[in-house]
C-alpha cells in the first residue's frame, strides 16, 4: 500500500484495485484502561446534571462534557498521563453524548459522507479529495449501531421502529442523516450521514472546478438578478450526490438582498444570507398517522406571505 496523504489521527492509503483505505488511527485500552473508562462512564452518568438535547452545537455539547469527565479523571485517577485522560474523556463522551465510533468521521472535515451498511462490514467515507474510502472501522455488532442510530433519533426527537424504519432528517449541526432499519434493510441497520459543509461552495469555486465557465456563471447571474426586471425561473436538475444543492447555494448570493425569499425543503440544506428570509421544512405525520405537512401544504402556505422568491429545496 501507498500512503497518499496523513494528518492528525488519518492516514489515507492508495491499494491496488480497491478503494483507497482510510486508517483511523486510535489507540486501544488495555484492560485496566477499559476498566476505568467504564467507571468513569457510570460516575459520569451519576454526576453530570446536563441535558444535552438542550445543546444544539455538537462540537460546544462535546467540549462542556470533556470537561466535566476530566474533572472525574483528575480527582478519581490522577496518576494517568495527561495523553491518557484525554483519550478516555474522548471515548467516554463519544459513548455519552456523541455517536460511539462515528465521532472521529464527523469531526474530520474532510469528509463529505458517512455510510455505515451494516454489521461485519466497514465503514465507507466519501473524502473531498480522494473519493470513497473504505475505513478500518467495522461493527462487530449490529446492537451498536442500532444504539447509535435510536440516539440519533432521539437527539432530533424523532422515532424509528419497525413500524417506522425510515427516518430522513437532519442532526442539529446541519447534517442530513438517512437510517433504515429492518424489515426494509435486510442487511441490519444502516446510516448514511452528508455532512454539514461549514464553508459552503462559492461560485467562483464552481468556476476554479470547471463545474461552471465564467461566461456561464455570468448568464445565471443575468437570469437570476432579472437586470431589475423579471427573473427567470430556474430548475437544477442531476444525479444522487452530483452538486444540485451545493450548485443551488452558490447560486443563491445573486439574488438581490432587497428581495424577499422563502425557501420550502424537506431537509433544511440552503445557506441564506439574506435577512428577509423564512425557512420552511416539511413535517413526517406522528405515531397516529396525523400532523404531516408536506411541500404541497408549505408552497400553498408561501403564497400568502408575500414572497419575492420561493426556492423549492429537492424535488422528488
Amino acid at each position: 500500500m501507498k500512503l497518499l496523504d496523513s494528518y492528525e489521527n488519518v492516514e489515507i492509503y492508495e491499494r491496488p484495485g480497491e478503494l483507497p483505505l482510510y486508517n483511523l488511527l486510535a489507540p486501544p485500552l488495555d484492560k485496566e484502561g477499559f476498566k476505568i473508562k467504564e467507571k468513569v462512564r457510570e460516575i459520569a452518568i451519576m454526576q453530570i446534571d446536563i441535558d444535552p438535547s438542550l445543546i444544539l452545537d455538537v462540537g460546544k455539547r462535546n467540549r462542556i462534557f470533556k470537561d466535566e469527565i476530566l474533572k472525574i479523571l483528575v480527582e478519581r485517577f490522577p496518576k494517568l498521563s495527561d495523553e491518557e485522560m484525554d483519550h478516555i474523556s474522548d471515548m467516554v463522551v463519544e459513548e455519552m453524548v456523541g455517536y460511539g465510533r462515528l465521532n472521529p468521521l464527523l469531526d474530520d472535515d474532510n469528509l463529505e459522507e458517512i455510510m455505515v451498511v451494516g454489521s461485519n462490514y466497514p465503514v465507507y467515507v466519501y473524502h473531498k479529495t480522494y473519493g470513497a474510502c473504505e475505513t478500518n472501522i467495522v461493527f462487530n455488532s449490529p446492537s451498536e449501531i442500532e444504539h447509535i442510530a435510536e440516539k440519533i433519533a432521539r437527539d432530533i426527537q424523532r422515532r424509528i421502529d419497525r413500524s417506522s424504519p425510515i427516518l430522513d432528517a437532519r442532526l442539529p449541526d446541519g447534517s442530513r442523516v438517512n437510517i433504515t432499519i429492518p424489515p426494509i434493510s435486510l442487511d441490519g441497520t444502516s446510516v448514511t450521514i452528508r455532512k454539514f459543509n461549514r464553508d459552503p461552495i462559492t461560485v467562483v469555486d464552481l468556476i476554479r472546478y470547471g463545474t461552471l465557465s465564467s461566461e456561464l456563471a455570468a448568464f445565471l447571474w443575468m437570469c437570476i438578478d432579472g437586470l431589475g426586471v423579471a427573473p427567470n425561473n430556474i430548475l437544477i436538475a442531476g444525479g444522487t450526490a452530483s452538486g444540485k444543492t451545493s450548485t443551488l447555494n452558490a447560486l443563491l448570493v445573486f439574488v438581490p438582498n432587497r428581495e424577499r425569499i422563502i425557501t420550502i425543503e424537506d431537509t433544511a440544506e440552503l445557506y441564506l444570507r439574506h435577512k428577509n428570509r423564512v425557512r420552511l421544512e416539511t413535517r413526517p405525520p406522528n405515531v397516529e398517522g396525523k400532523g404531516e405537512i408536506t411541500m404541497d401544504d408549505l408552497l400553498k402556505n408561501a403564497l400568502r406571505m408575500r414572497p419575492d422568491r420561493i426556492i423549492v429545496g429537492e424535488v422528488r
